[in-house]
């Protein structure tokens, strides 16, 4: 076997015309003007160039020296399979219309599928202090940007505070060490949200809403503590490092990575829980209050309650905030409808 090339000698700038002979192991180059021997050598000594659709392979020799055939779709015999398979499948369009449609759904399937469990086991081996940092973390820039002193009446708080008592005496665990914040807050309207540590906030809003269906209160307090005895909080900002961890590899933008790890805690801010995250926090608030000796539907019923509300104040735009609890739990309808169907198999 031959092939016609260019011969470079070493720490030289100009080439020669030549033909290198390739034997089972064995590669002799010649000048193709005075078919002189210009080197040879055994093809486990040299190297080869990456293989490259569209450019020729060249041979790089112990010396330095360089050989690069003219036919630019020239393989040497000893080029791995798997290169010659890639070159070609660099070079046909359909392989590459795939690449371009299974490359994106593979980084999508891995984040949407793989990243959430990835995070799930991670969160389980989470530190306290991680957890404590990113709640009280979250919980500063709510106070700073959202969250005003409550506006109920003293008998109001008392109220939501004693009901909340006797949940978290009934409910609550040692791993953490819970507390109700009840604020006012335009901006969140009706609204009730955990953060990872175990700080559970309500808004006056919510509050004051449902202070006369103590059930569907409690319904509501017993979801969000479902999120922090199943970590939601962690998880959530897990899977956005995750996935943005992944983005930053890919799109090699790898500066702003240990500013997004040191901030996690705000994530919290601006992502919502999942669907799955919903689910298990209303299977909780389910469970726990049939221990507690209430109808399933409670928290069924808080959300009928809001939403009936918000139908009512639709011509009022100081009623149109209890929508924003709604809003930020998706999939209403159907967990209405959960929660009612397994209060008949009670």
């Amino acid at each position: 076997m031959f092939t016609n090339g260019q011969f470079q000698f070493p720490r030289a700038a100009q080439s020669i015309a030549a033909r290198a002979h390739i034997e089972t192991d064995h590669i002799s180059v010649y000048s193709l003007e005075d078919d002189s021997l210009l080197i040879e050598a055994e093809l486990s000594s040299v190297e080869q160039s990456i293989v490259i659709a569209g450019q020729a392979v060249s041979l790089q020799f112990e010396d330095n020296s360089l050989f690069t055939p003219s036919d630019t779709s020239f393989r040497w015999p000893h080029t791995s399979r798997g290169s010659i398979i890639a070159s070609a499948l660099e070079q046909n369009a359909l392989s590459i219309i795939l690449a371009l449609v299974a490359v994106p759904l593979l980084v999508w399937l891995f984040i949407a599928k793989g990243i959430p469990v990835v995070a799930k086991l991670t969160v389980s081996i989470l530190p306290d202090s991680v957890r404590e940092q990113m709640d009280s973390q979250t919980l500063d820039a709510l106070e700073f940007a959202f969250l005003q002193e409550s506006e109920l009446t003293s008998a109001e708080i008392d109220t939501i505070q004693a009901l909340w008592l006797g949940l978290e005496k009934k409910v609550g665990s040692d791993t953490y060490p819970y507390t109700l914040h009840i604020r006012s807050s335009p901006t969140f309207g009706a609204n009730a949200f955990a953060l990872p540590n175990g700080s559970i906030i309500l808004t006056d809003t919510l509050g004051k809403r449902l202070i006369e269906q103590p059930d569907a209160l409690s319904a509501v307090l017993l979801h969000e503590i479902g999120h922090v005895e199943h970590q939601h909080g962690p998880q959530m900002v897990a899977q956005s490092l995750g996935a943005a961890l992944v983005l930053s590899f890919i799109l090699g933008d790898l500066e702003g990575i240990s500013e997004l790890i040191l901030g996690s805690g705000s994530t919290l801010l601006d992502a919502a829980f999942s669907r799955d995250m919903e689910r298990e926090a209303d299977t909780f608030a389910a469970e726990k209050l049939l221990e507690l000796g209430m109808s399933s539907t409670a928290f069924a019923d808080a959300m009928v309650a809001l939403a009936a509300e918000e139908q009512d104040g639709a011509k009022e735009s100081t009623l149109s905030a209890v929508a924003q609890y709604l809003s930020s739990h998706p999939t209403i309808e159907e967990r209405i409808q959960a929660a009612q169907d397994a209060a008949t198999k009670q």
